[in-house]
C-alpha cells in the first residue's frame, strides 16, 4: 500500500510538469535553442496562480494569465537573441534573472507578512479544490491515492499533448519543425525565419507557464526555488523520451528509426514518456532500492546518471552526423 501511495504522490508531482517538459523539448529540438527562460517562466506561472488564489479570483483565469505571461517571456528572450544579437543561452539567462526579480516582488506582496520569502502556502487548490473535496469524502475507500486529482490533471495533460501534436502537424508547426531539422532549409522555406524563433519560444514558455500554474494550484504551494531544480529533470526527459519513442518503438515495430522531427505526435509524446520514466527511476531508486540496501536516498542520483549514460551509449550507434552537434 505504501508503494501505491508513493506512486500516486509521484504522479501528482510529475504530471503538472509534463507541459514544461514538452515546451522545453520544442525549444531545444525544434528550434535548437538552449532556452533557460523555463526556470523563470515556470515560477512566474506559479506566482500568478498564487496571487489569484490569495485575492480569491478565478483560478481558471490565473491559468490563462500564466500561459500569456509565459509566452511573453519567450518573446522577450527571442528579442534579446534576434534584435540585440545576444547568444541564445545568455538570452534565456537574462530573462530568467529579470523574472526572478519580478517573482520575488510579487511573492512579497502575496505574503501576509509583507516580508521577503521564497515559499508561500496557498489556502486552496484552485481548479483542483473540487477534486480534493471529492477525494477527502472517499478517503476511507480509496485511501490517500487522490484519484480525482490524478484524473483531473491527467485529462489536462492529455489535452495539452493532443493540442501540441495537432499544432506541430499544422502548416505553422511544419515550418517550426523544418527550421529545427535544417536551419538553412528552414530559412529558404520560411524567409522570415525569426517568426519561427518568436513563435516557437512563445509556445514553449506558454507551456512552461501553464505547468507552473498547475503545479502551484495542485500542490497549494508557490516555491521560487522550484525553477532552479527544474532544468535537470527536463533534460533527462528529453534523453529518456527520445530513447522510448525513437529507439525502443522502432525496434519493437522493426522499422527504420525515423527522425523525431518528422513525427509531430511523437514530439508531443516523447517528453511525456521521458518525464514519466525519469520519475519512475527516481521513485524506484529512492523509495525502494536504497531503503532495501540500507543506503542513503541521495545515492539515487548516481542511479539516474548511470541510466542516462546507458541510454546515450545504446543510442550512440544510430545518432546521425546532424545530431552529433546537438547539446544532448
Amino acid at each position: 500500500m505504501d508503494i501505491i501511495n508513493g506512486l500516486a504522490a509521484s504522479l501528482l508531482e510529475t504530471l503538472p510538469l509534463v507541459p514544461a517538459a514538452i515546451g522545453f523539448y520544442i525549444a531545444l529540438r525544434a528550434l535548437k535553442f538552449p532556452d533557460l527562460t523555463v526556470e523563470g517562466s515556470f515560477v512566474l506561472g506559479a506566482v500568478i496562480s498564487g496571487y489569484f488564489i490569495h485575492e480569491n479570483l478565478n483560478p481558471w483565469i490565473a491559468i490563462i494569465c500564466a500561459i500569456v505571461s509565459g509566452a511573453f517571456a519567450g518573446v522577450i528572450t527571442a528579442f534579446w537573441n534576434l534584435v540585440l544579437k545576444i547568444p541564445a543561452f545568455t538570452s534565456g539567462i537574462i530573462t530568467t534573472f529579470s523574472l526572478t526579480w519580478v517573482n520575488y516582488l510579487d511573492l512579497k506582496k502575496i505574503s501576509n507578512t509583507g516580508a521577503q520569502t521564497t515559499t508561500e502556502i496557498l489556502d486552496n487548490k484552485g481548479i483542483f479544490q473540487g477534486a480534493k473535496d471529492i477525494d477527502i469524502k472517499n478517503l476511507s475507500f480509496f485511501g490517500e491515492i487522490n484519484s480525482m486529482q490524478i484524473l483531473m490533471i491527467s485529462v489536462i495533460v492529455f489535452t495539452v499533448v493532443c493540442f501540441v501534436g495537432v499544432f506541430l502537424k499544422s502548416k505553422k508547426g511544419l515550418l517550426l519543425r523544418a527550421y529545427g531539422s535544417e536551419r538553412k532549409a528552414g530559412n529558404l522555406y520560411n524567409k522570415k525565419y525569426y517568426y519561427s524563433i518568436y513563435g516557437g519560444l512563445a509556445l514553449s514558455n506558454a507551456l512552461v507557464g501553464l505547468s507552473g500554474a498547475l503545479y502551484a494550484q495542485l500542490n497549494s504551494l508557490v516555491n521560487l526555488e522550484k525553477g532552479a531544480t527544474l532544468l535537470i529533470p527536463l533534460l533527462a526527459s528529453v534523453i529518456f523520451g527520445e530513447f522510448i519513442v525513437v529507439y525502443l518503438w522502432g525496434k519493437i515495430r522493426k522499422e527504420d528509426l525515423k527522425p523525431l522531427l518528422s513525427r509531430p505526435y511523437g514530439m508531443a509524446l516523447s517528453p511525456f514518456f521521458g518525464f514519466l520514466l525519469y520519475n519512475i527511476i527516481v521513485l524506484f531508486s529512492g523509495a525502494i532500492l536504497m531503503p532495501a540496501s540500507n543506503i542513503d536516498s541521495f545515492h539515487k542520483y548516481i542511479v539516474i546518471a548511470i541510466a542516462i549514460a546507458l541510454v546515450l551509449v545504446v543510442r550512440s550507434k544510430e545518432r546521425s552526423e546532424k545530431m552529433i552537434n546537438d547539446l544532448i
